[in-house]
């Protein structure tokens, strides 16, 4: 994978973050998006406490920052990265249409990976077109987000129609068939992992459908 040839005030200006965490940059999305969330993804949201606080509305709620940014990507945006995170806050595939415009940013972007944990899959015509126009490209990493109130049956058949799964809450995973991926980040507390998982295609990015196990959101 080759290394980010722009700078992180050219990223700025075109409305990513940096995410000095996961050593990579991210486009977020405001909390309006959030509409395939489940009642645990609600009460757990570390962002959504910040709400209360006027400087963050401003940048999370629906008429923030982050939803202009997100509405003014393009697919030049994305140029120069090697990898983007899609999103660390908001729901990147709420519709239909978000799945084809992700599919236009990743086929004009082919050495920019997108990192994709989304609730998506929950809405039957999201997944639908998740299956139809992204799980064929090989730079786009959609991760099915499921936590404890997934029923286990779910998450068996996700895992049989192929999709990647990203699983929150305990400390149990609810289906470890013996290879679940412990995401370093969160449980060796290894600044910039995801950054190497991305140049390295190990974890989120494998090429090969995965489960990776987090132990905090």
């Amino acid at each position: 994978m080759h290394k980010n040839t722009i700078t992180k005030a050219e990223a700025a200006r075109r409305g990513l973050r940096w995410c000095a965490d996961l050593q990579m940059f991210a486009l977020e999305r405001g909390c309006d998006s959030c509409k395939h969330s489940t009642r645990y993804c609600r009460a757990t949201c570390y962002n959504r406490k910040f709400l209360r606080y006027p400087s963050f509305r401003k940048t999370w709620g629906p008429d923030g920052n982050d939803n202009k940014r997100w509405d003014g990507a393009t697919t030049e945006t994305f140029g120069g990265l090697s990898a983007v995170r899609l999103c660390t806050r908001g729901e990147p595939l709420a519709t239909m249409a978000d799945v084809r415009r992700l599919r236009d940013w990743a086929v004009a972007n082919p050495e920019c990976h997108f990192w994709v944990p989304t609730r998506g899959w929950r809405d039957a015509c999201v997944r639908r077109e998740i299956r139809r126009y992204l799980r064929p490209l090989a730079n786009v990493h959609v991760v099915a987000s499921i936590d404890p109130t997934t029923p286990l049956k779910t998450v068996q058949r996700l895992q049989r129609g192929g999709w990647s799964t990203m699983y929150y809450g305990e400390h149990v995973h609810p289906n470890d068939t013996g290879d679940v991926h412990r995401c370093r980040k969160t449980w060796g507390g290894v600044k910039g992992a995801c950054a190497e998982c991305a140049a390295s295609g190990d974890g989120c990015f494998s090429e090969e459908r995965v489960d990776i196990f987090l132990k905090k959101h």
